[in-house]
């Protein structure tokens, strides 16, 4: 397989079916922040680990036009700058079982430990797996807001970038009317307290959009667990290709203000068109 392909080809095993054709654009971007990472920090720290909390099946096929895209577990192992460590979780066994047989097709000699479950479950028995004075990226992919808050607490144990998907336009907003339900616990997990309720109570006469206040108030959540401030324009908007309604955001938390740097280059040299191309990568990185 030839090095950082964003593309897939036919096989008899599970894919992730029936994603948007924007999630190209999503795939690019996790993509070039990994060469960034991965190219810059070589050499830096112990040891480099790559986790990803949503693996899916390793393949994703886009709906309408059938293009098969590599989901982001292919996509880091496919870097030219490698990671020394793969942690990959996934609740869905089928895809599971798809993922182990791509990686051991494709990458043979890749250190990738496979785990089952829910991320939210798995959570300590993911982290007893990273090696302590390692460097870490983990992406952070859910389908809507399961991703819990307390998750990414004890995530924040460990040197990791988080990139996060937010999926507050195509879940938030969508489902707006049975989160804002007292007997709701979904956004409560999903930011860590139910706080949250008295301020939307406070603002919502102003018609303020759910989704970009949740944005704002997760990032401040992730703050006080010492992460840097993450203003909502930094959080990159995908919508679709067809109507442009928004989708999610893709938002990067770090500790580091270097990694700031690399997601606002990753910014700036995307666009809403699929198929953009990323510069070379400077030795001098």
């Amino acid at each position: 397989m030839a090095n950082e392909t964003m593309y897939g080809v036919e096989d008899a095993l599970s894919m992730n079916e029936g994603v948007g054709s924007w999630s190209d654009l999503k795939y690019r971007l996790i993509q070039y922040y990994g060469r960034l990472f991965t190219k810059s920090m070589r050499g830096k720290w112990k040891g480099l680990v790559y986790v990803d909390l949503y693996a899916g099946a390793g393949q994703s096929r886009v709906k309408g036009t059938g293009e098969i895209l590599l989901g982001s577990p292919l996509i880091a192992l496919s870097l030219d700058v490698q990671f020394d460590q793969y942690i990959f979780c996934e609740q869905d066994l089928t895809k599971l079982e798809a993922l182990k047989a791509r990686v051991a097709r494709l990458f043979p000699t890749a250190n990738v430990t496979f785990i089952h479950g829910d991320c939210n479950v798995q959570i300590d028995n993911i982290l007893k797996r990273i090696q302590r004075n390692t460097l870490g990226l983990c992406f952070i992919d859910p389908y809507d807001l399961g991703i819990q808050f307390e998750t990414i607490r004890k995530l924040a144990d460990y040197r990791l970038d988080l990139l996060c998907l937010l999926a507050l336009h195509m879940d938030a907003n969508r489902a707006y009317s049975r989160y804002i339900k007292a007997s709701s616990t979904k956004v409560d997990l999903f930011v860590g307290t139910a706080d949250w309720r008295s301020e939307w109570d406070a603002i919502v006469k102003a018609k303020k959009d759910f989704a970009i206040f949740l944005a704002v108030y997760f990032a401040k959540r992730m703050e006080s667990l010492g992460f840097k401030e993450t203003p909502t324009h930094t959080m990159h908007l995908v919508r679709t290709d067809d109507t442009n309604v928004p989708k999610y955001h893709l938002a990067l938390f770090s500790r580091d203000s270097l990694a700031y740097k690399f997601w606002e280059d990753v910014r700036k040299y995307s666009t809403d068109q699929r198929g953009f191309a990323f510069p070379p990568i400077s030795t001098d990185s």
